[in-house]
């Protein structure tokens, strides 16, 4: 049997394998040291409150642990080993309300200065252990396949399960002081304008949309509506062939890459094939029907 070995894993055809592997990717120090963050310092939870949860722990008692400290610091409750010793004994959870054991948390933490870094490291291998156990579903499903799906199905089934693991938590999504957020407000400002046409967010080249956005902008979500050939997937390419045309960025001295202008565009289509996308453009941009183009119809000096 071949097995590849990869990050000290071993990942075989045996699905048990798999299964005990993931037992590997833990880091009991890492959960006891955030535990002890926290009854250090509560204050330690707003660095990590956005994106930490219970269900990212692999150790069963450090995960009840944590669920308590979470629910009674929402609630803005002083934690501390003595006022979470009760709290455990009222939720009856045997073998976690010993004092001794929760000061030997807090006392072995090595720094409160670290709980942004002990949580992320939590919370990155709490997916990792998660996208084994999809990889493990997806095989079990292709090969049992009890529901008698087909493989659109299971394709399906994959990337919904892969989209509500990426839904868990975002650790990019923190909390940032005041200061730097009004820098990036004034650098937007700045860069707006300096643009042409005094545009924030990135141009969609038609001036008219631009002045109503003020320009594309992250984390923004634009939905073109419209009836069937209403010329929705027209716009949306002319968009997307604007911005990549206009795409312009600039190195300095250390190799460090700063976008002047336009942006890197991924375009994609659940109804056209990149052929016909292509032709769509290529016809808006000649002046030549893209129907003459399939049909052949086109004369020399087209």
């Amino acid at each position: 049997m071949k097995t590849m070995v990869f990050a000290d894993i071993e990942f075989g055809n045996d699905i048990t394998t798999i299964e005990k592997n993931i037992d590997k990717l833990t880091n009991i120090e890492a959960e006891i040291a955030i535990i002890g963050c926290l009854l250090w310092d509560n204050h330690s939870y707003e660095k990590i409150s956005d994106f930490l949860k219970e269900e990212h722990f692999a150790d069963e008692k450090n995960r009840e642990i944590f669920k308590i400290i979470k629910k009674l610091l929402d609630q803005n409750i002083l934690v501390t080993p003595v006022t979470l010793k009760n709290h455990l004994q009222e939720n009856d959870l045997q073998g976690i309300n010993n004092l001794t054991y929760l000061n030997q948390i807090k006392d072995s933490t090595p720094s409160t200065h670290n709980a942004f870094q002990y949580a992320k490291i939590i919370y990155d291998l709490h997916i990792k252990r998660s996208l084994i156990s999809i990889g493990n579903e997806i095989i079990n499903n292709s090969i049992k396949n009890q529901e008698d799906l087909d493989s659109t199905s299971l394709i399906e089934n994959a990337e919904n399960s892969l989209y509500n693991l990426s839904e868990v938590g975002n650790i990019d999504r923190k909390h940032i002081p005041f200061n730097e957020a009004l820098k990036n407000a004034i650098n937007i400002i700045s860069v707006s304008y300096k643009r042409e046409g005094k545009v924030a967010g990135i141009p969609s080249g038609l001036k008219d949309l631009d002045k109503k956005l003020g320009g594309l902008h992250k984390s923004d979500l634009i939905i073109i509506a419209g009836r069937p050939s209403m010329g929705k997937t027209a716009l949306g390419t002319n968009i997307a062939y604007n911005i990549a045309s206009m795409f312009k960025e600039s190195k300095d001295e250390f190799g460090n890459q700063t976008l002047i202008d336009g942006g890197k565009v991924a375009f994609f289509s659940l109804e056209m094939s990149h052929e016909q996308l292509s032709t769509r453009i290529l016809a808006e941009k000649t002046k030549i029907s893209s129907d003459k183009m399939r049909k052949g119809e086109i004369l020399k000096n087209d």
